[in-house]
């Protein structure tokens, strides 16, 4: 039976489908999570250890752009089979005709559910140098430490070099309680020529859907200018938090950042670095940039050298920014956080 809170999803608004469909359920012992429309099935739609859909919210899925792999298309006396590009963006692993499918249907429901897949931040800033880069590797080195498999996709062809942030190789072996940095060589991005920043959204959507599934936590440094791989990776994470410096042009900046990811995100927050009341303060930023605080920090001018130096954060994890990434790292999926780490 599935975990609490990873319930088998089932997306139809086939009455008669539905009811053989929880039927066969309870034969698995197993509850379902049940949505009619692509707009019920979203908060569940990446997190659900098995997901069935109805052939009739094939196209309103697609029109959503729900994605993910291993999606089961169940129906009744006879499914055709969906186009070959449509089934390929839904992710259709199998096709599942009733009654003949019913005793493998059982078997895939009543089949332990895997680990909860890990859950992907992508971050995003206001303006060139908000601090994107040392917010993303901190946090990665936290969690890290902390025992969670993390990926960090270093998308921003013209951002900052994670990988010499870090002082490491651009991709490590996985494993547990470690880091996988993936990025760019900046003179030809993922082995593709052509002009600087022309990244594959492939590329990004297959980075994102591996880390979901083989690691804890997936963190994706954003390009400032989206293109078709910053908005894919927008569709393709959990909460998104734009990194506002609290200073006047940067949440005015913030604010046309925001509205061109709103399209693409499911959870869009701001995270603030040094409000103060001789600045801006959390509530200032929020009302400039109408987005929700998570969270705010201080500027650490000897974490930001060291990281420049290509220095790993220190292993005591002390300071602002550490424990805003450690209540970032604490909520759990879905669900909000505020706070200001003084």
């Amino acid at each position: 039976m599935a975990r609490t809170g990873f319930r088998p999803l089932l997306v139809t608004a086939d009455e008669a489908l539905l009811d053989d469909v929880l039927r066969l359920a309870a034969v698995a012992g197993t509850e379902l999570q049940v949505a009619t429309d692509p707009v019920a099935a979203r908060p569940h739609y990446a997190h659900a250890p098995v997901v069935l859909i109805g052939p009739d919210q094939t196209v309103p899925l697609d029109r959503a752009r729900l994605r993910r792999r291993a999606v089961v298309l169940v129906g009744r006396t006879a499914v055709a089979d969906p186009p070959a590009d449509l089934a390929a963006r839904l992710g259709v692993e199998h096709i599942a005709v009733l009654p003949a499918a019913e005793r493998w249907l059982v078997d895939r429901l009543g089949t332990p559910p895997p680990a909860p897949p890990g859950r992907v931040l992508a971050f995003i800033g206001a303006r060139g140098g908000a601090g994107v880069s040392t917010l993303v590797v901190t946090l990665a080195v936290t969690a890290a430490r902390s025992g969670k498999r993390v990926l960090l996709l270093d998308t921003d062809p013209i951002g900052g070099r994670l990988d010499l942030m870090l002082g490491r190789p651009q991709v490590d072996r996985p494993g547990p309680g470690e880091l996988v940095l993936l990025g760019l060589d900046r003179t030809d991005p993922f082995g593709r020529t052509g002009p600087l920043g022309s990244l594959p959204a492939g590329a990004v959507v297959t980075g994102v859907d591996v880390g979901r599934r083989e690691r804890d936590l997936v963190i994706v440094d954003l390009p400032r200018h989206l293109g078709e791989a910053g908005a894919a990776a927008l569709r393709g994470a959990d909460r998104t938090f734009v990194v506002v410096p609290a200073e006047l042009r940067a949440c005015l900046a913030a604010s046309r950042v925001a509205a061109l990811a709103r399209p693409h995100s499911r959870r869009l927050s701001a995270v603030v670095r040094d409000a103060s009341a001789d600045t801006l303060t959390e509530d200032d930023v929020a009302r400039t940039t109408l987005l929700p605080v998570a969270g705010s920090y201080r500027s650490d001018p000897m974490l930001r050298a060291s990281l420049a130096r290509g220095e790993v954060p220190s292993a005591d994890g002390h300071g602002p920014l550490a424990d805003l990434c450690r209540r970032l790292l604490a909520v759990p999926p879905g669900r909000g956080t505020e706070g200001t780490a003084a």
